[in-house]
């Protein structure tokens, strides 16, 4: 008979209670705990599970298990929607980063969007549009800014600049957003903090090509966007946001990012109601049942309308992109913003996939792409 030594249980039971954090426990149906069914909370969500909707839970539980354990780093939410229904909700950011306290914003659970923003100001576009508020996308953008006086770089072709070529990203104006970092002084994103006025800024800008011809990606252009609208209908932009999207979609909680004179610029919002607006595209502008935008509207929007490489493509302020899985392209209209934001949309899957991250330096902002194409894609039964 083995003798137990009671002088060692208080070191055994520190031991445990130390250890067992860190155990990964299988229950009955080998799966081992990672999984957690979605709060139920007045919403507007409905709540179901992976394998009520036809997603295979042990691909789940692999790919939250390499989320815990760091596999994919700076994850700070991972939200997926099937069948328009919520079913994975988890939250990874334990602490705030500095892009918070651009906002002074001090809660875990709202998030900076970055030019996932972008893609809204696309949907309040079509709201103005059938609101009368703008006549519609052939409209010359400079006409709604009586404001300014003058233009710097003024041509004659200035005045054939459209919504749409901002929409489109092909307003022909001297920007270059992506050849460099953020950081460095060449990018014309950068210069363009360095102003008072972001709208003047961009307009001024000298006229490179013929408007509605080449890509140049410009958070100038969604900026103005944004003050084209607000200008449109006598309010700010928030304002504007509140009246027609937020209220509608029960969005309580949200900060914005502004530029140096006030106006507003992103937004910052819970992964909760960013992933709303993917579903409001997934149904075709419709939310618990109220036709917020038209469907054509969506359609028109989030349609390909260029193809910016081989890989991506792109409508009104939306990105597409093509997976193949197994010789299946699988389509998905995306929301993206800058270091690991997405809302990954499906529309023949009915399926919406959201996540957040703190991405802004390290090289892993696309982190999402592969957990897309690795787990979640292979993971519908």
């Amino acid at each position: 008979m083995v003798r137990f030594n009671f002088r060692y249980f208080p070191v055994i039971l520190i031991l445990f209670i130390l250890l067992f954090p860190y155990c990964s426990v299988e229950d009955e149906s080998g799966d081992r705990g990672y999984y957690s069914v979605p709060e139920q909370r007045n919403d507007g969500w409905e709540i179901s599970t992976p394998e009520s909707e036809g997603i295979d839970i042990k691909i789940i539980e692999d790919l939250l298990e390499k989320i815990e354990e760091k596999h994919y780093k700076n994850i700070h939410n991972f939200l997926l929607i099937k069948n328009g229904k919520l079913i994975i909700d988890e939250s990874y950011k334990a602490h705030l980063t500095v892009v918070d306290s651009y906002v002074d914003n001090r809660d875990l659970k709202v998030h900076a969007m970055m030019s996932v923003t972008k893609s809204i100001v696309s949907i309040l576009t079509g709201i103005a549009i059938e609101k009368n508020i703008i006549a519609g996308t052939d409209d010359n953008v400079y006409s709604y800014f009586p404001e300014y006086k003058s233009f710097d770089n003024w041509v004659k072709k200035k005045s054939q600049l459209t919504i749409r070529n901002f929409l489109t990203m092909r307003h022909g104006l001297n920007w270059d957003e992506t050849s460099y970092k953020y950081s460095d002084p060449l990018n014309t994103y950068n210069q363009m903090e360095k102003v008072e006025d972001w709208v003047k800024f961009t307009l001024d800008r000298e006229l490179l090509s013929e408007p509605g011809e080449i890509f140049a990606y410009s958070t100038g252009a969604s900026h103005t966007i944004e003050a084209l609208i607000s200008n449109a209908s006598g309010v700010t932009f928030p304002e504007f946001m509140d009246k027609f999207l937020f209220e509608e979609l029960g969005i309580k909680k949200r900060k914005w990012f502004r530029a140096p004179n006030g106006r507003a610029d992103d937004v910052y919002l819970t992964v909760r109601d960013m992933a709303k607006f993917g579903q409001l595209v997934q149904n075709g502008g419709i939310w618990n049942g109220v036709q917020l935008v038209s469907k054509e509207w969506i359609m028109e929007s989030t349609a390909n309308i260029l193809d910016v490489s081989e890989e991506y493509g792109y409508g009104y302020f939306w990105w597409h992109h093509s997976f193949n899985i197994s010789g299946v392209e699988h389509l998905a209209v995306l929301a993206w913003g800058y270091g690991g934001q997405f809302i990954f949309i499906f529309p023949n899957l009915n399926m919406v996939a959201c996540f957040t991250s703190g991405n802004y330096t390290t090289g892993l902002s696309m982190q999402p792409f592969d957990i897309i194409r690795r787990y979640i894609l292979p993971s519908i039964l």
